[in-house]
């Protein structure tokens, strides 16, 4: 599943990376009530503005409004606990319902272990595919594959006892 034209993940820069996963999330939303998604968008939080690289809000339950904040790290180095932290903060100060970090490389073992406690989802894309890793509190971490013929495949790869290494930077 290519994103972007025919260009490989890997070689997108930081901002095509951010529009990526803003047009990854919208396809995958499109079910939703009320499904909006945005890039770069300006919320309000207790403790000043902050700039979200990409926002998604849905409607449930006849009403009840839910509020995403996506960070995109377009890194080749893995993302440390305080890219993790910094979002829950975000979380904390703006009242949005829940985290995702999507990344083209790993996480550190500090930043799965904050996200796993704090209900925020991890999420990888890279080689041209959607393959990303999902934590929050009520579900193990999953291993989501979407292949050019638009199939998703479901693979748990860490259960609540336990953290792969294939997460985790080397």
């Amino acid at each position: 599943m290519r994103i972007i034209d025919d260009k490989p993940v890997e070689l997108y820069s930081p901002e095509e990376f951010e529009i990526a996963v803003k047009n990854f999330i919208k396809e995958k939303g499109e079910t939703l009530t009320d499904f909006q998604v945005n890039h770069l968008e300006v919320i309000e939080g207790s403790d000043g503005e902050y700039e979200i690289d990409v926002t998604a809000k849905f409607t449930v339950l006849d009403g009840a409004e839910i509020k995403v904040l996506i960070e995109c790290k377009h890194y080749k180095r893995s993302v440390d606990r305080d890219k993790v932290m910094i979002l829950n903060q975000k979380l904390q100060s703006t009242g949005a319902h829940k985290g995702m970090i999507f990344t083209t490389s790993k996480f550190q073992r500090g930043a799965v272990e904050f996200a796993k406690k704090h209900g925020i989802a991890l999420a990888k894309l890279a080689h041209s595919e959607a393959t990303y890793y999902l934590k929050s509190r009520l579900v193990d971490i999953y291993e989501v594959s979407i292949d050019e013929d638009d199939e998703t495949s479901y693979k748990i790869v860490c259960d609540k006892n336990g953290i792969m290494q294939d997460l985790f930077a080397n």
